[in-house]
């Protein structure tokens, strides 16, 4: 039977949250992730010609260094990847793992017409299995940009280069615990209230630093579904949704300003929207309903949020934008917002679907004097 896979892309989780149904709720899980044991994994001659690997059937993190992953055969390692456990190949790009390993997951399309780049240290990729689905988990750090006010382009202000980020010993092994902590524990990697069945997810996760300190967490969800033909302009053409479920995690010294997402097509001459989304502001904390419709059968959603002033902007041919500013930002409150549009292939031979994703949050001070922005961008090319 065939085997949807799906890759989640985390840098390194200093979390301070965690999600229930589609919202983010302040809650301290340093001590949790901290408390989680990692097994080095150790290859000896036996484990070259057997799959008797009994001795890490107990273990929650097995970590496998970059030398020892190349040294070992493809199915030793694929066997050690399981329902109730991660695998972190230290070191390794999700492109080395995926090579290592023979699994064939959703990565970003870095050969991209857009040739976008972000100054990233890469820290390692974790491995494992939800429901017969292989999660593939890349953790990375970035720094922060400073802005001197939550202006609308804070990259034109900002200055991410005023400290140098720095990398510690124990950040590899916080990057291994907390993939572990957020695919076993808080789940993050699995959105509810999404419709079902999606044919690809990629899920990512950027930890924002400025120099050693940490200040919290930008991430996205996304889930792709392929709808099948629907005639546009009298021609039968492919149809894709592409739903995220984003959101800014600070720490407790720091609230979130806003928190913005755009969801592109690259290439509006290839790829076009059929639609998107709305999401209206609320005075009260509600649930919100989302669908979409056109071309195909509709498809809705929800999701619960504390009251906010919502902007949609979806005058762009190219891309839709959605930014949500909280009415009561709390110094640690996380929040999340679930967007989506639905697209199609401009030509009726094309069977590939293309989508950008930009994720952008705001982090402020308690004295809402110094503003930290975190953003994260990401490209994907995939069969519809």
């Amino acid at each position: 039977m065939y085997k949807k896979l799906l890759s989640f892309s985390l840098v390194l989780v200093v979390l301070f949250t965690t999600f229930s149904t589609s919202v983010l709720h302040a809650q301290s899980t340093e001590d949790i992730i901290n408390s989680i044991p990692i097994v080095e994994f150790q290859l000896k001659p036996e484990t070259k010609s057997s799959l008797n690997l009994s001795e890490y059937d107990d273990a929650k993190v097995i970590l496998v260094t970059k030398e020892t992953a190349y040294s070992a055969k493809r199915d030793t390692l694929v066997s050690l990847v399981r329902a109730d456990n991660t695998v972190f190949f230290k070191d390794m790009l999700p492109e080395e793992v995926k090579e290592i390993t023979g699994l064939d997951f959703l990565v970003e399309d870095y050969d991209n017409e857009l040739n976008v780049e972000q100054d990233e240290i890469n820290l390692g990729t974790s491995l494992t299995m939800v429901d017969d689905v292989y999660q593939c988990i890349h953790s990375t750090i970035v720094s922060a940009q400073e802005c001197a006010e939550p202006c609308e382009e804070c990259g034109a202000v900002g200055d991410s280069n005023a400290y140098e980020l720095i990398v510690e010993a124990s950040d590899y092994d916080y990057a291994a615990r907390s993939a572990y902590a957020n695919a076993k524990i808080f789940e993050l990697s699995e959105p509810k209230g999404f419709p079902p069945l999606a044919d690809y997810i990629y899920a990512r996760s950027i930890t924002v630093k400025y120099g050693l300190l940490t200040l919290g967490q930008v991430g996205y969800t996304l889930n792709i579904y392929r709808r099948g033909k629907a005639t546009i302009n009298d021609v039968q053409r492919k149809v894709y949704d592409c739903i995220a479920s984003v959101y800014s995690s600070p720490k407790s010294i720091y609230r979130v300003t806003y928190e913005q997402c755009s969801l592109g097509v690259i290439n509006s001459s290839k790829h076009a929207f059929l639609d998107q989304s709305q999401i209206k502001s609320q005075g009260i904390s509600a649930t919100v309903n989302c669908s979409l419709s056109n071309g195909v059968d509709g498809v809705s959603w929800k999701f619960d949020l504390s009251s906010f002033f919502a902007t949609n902007n979806f005058s762009s041919s190219k891309e839709k934008m959605w930014k949500i500013v909280p009415v009561f930002p709390g110094n640690g409150d996380s929040w999340g917002f679930q967007p989506g549009v639905r697209c199609y292939a401009v030509s009726s031979s094309s069977s590939t679907g293309k989508i950008i994703i930009n994720v952008t949050g705001l982090f402020s001070n308690c004295s809402m004097l110094v503003h930290h922005l975190g953003k994260i961008t990401g490209i994907f090319g995939f069969s519809i």
